[in-house]
């Protein structure tokens, strides 16, 4: 079961973000989203809620590998639905970005100079 879950991720190109993960590393869900990559997901909250919102991914039931195999399966089925969930979590990293985002906070702090003077 083990060797066929690592055969199904490396030939269609999907990572997991689960609840070990992303105790590790707080972003990297974040960086699947950046690689354009469909996010398979058991965590709760926000994350949750981004896949729903977003369309860019598949949440399962965390500790259920029979929900885990019924995601993944889904996605390695249907390259089309693999394909629309990809570009979506790519689009919503840019959103990201440390450009765009920079640039905000940019735009806001010359802004607020400028109505400081009023």
């Amino acid at each position: 079961m083990v060797f066929y879950l690592l055969y199904v991720l490396r030939r269609h190109n999907l990572r997991l973000a689960d609840a070990i993960t992303s105790l590790c590393d707080t972003y990297l869900a974040y960086d699947y989203m950046a690689a354009g990559l469909p996010i398979v997901n058991s965590l709760w909250g926000e994350p949750e809620n981004l896949l729903r919102v977003h369309q860019m991914g598949i949440q399962y039931q965390a500790g259920d590998p029979k929900s885990l195999a019924e995601a993944l399966e889904s996605l390695a089925r249907d390259e089309k639905r693999r394909k629309t969930l990809a570009l979506n979590s790519y689009n919503i990293a840019m959103q990201f970005d440390k450009h765009v985002q920079y640039q905000k906070f940019a735009d806001l702090i010359e802004k607020l100079c400028l109505t400081s003077g009023d």
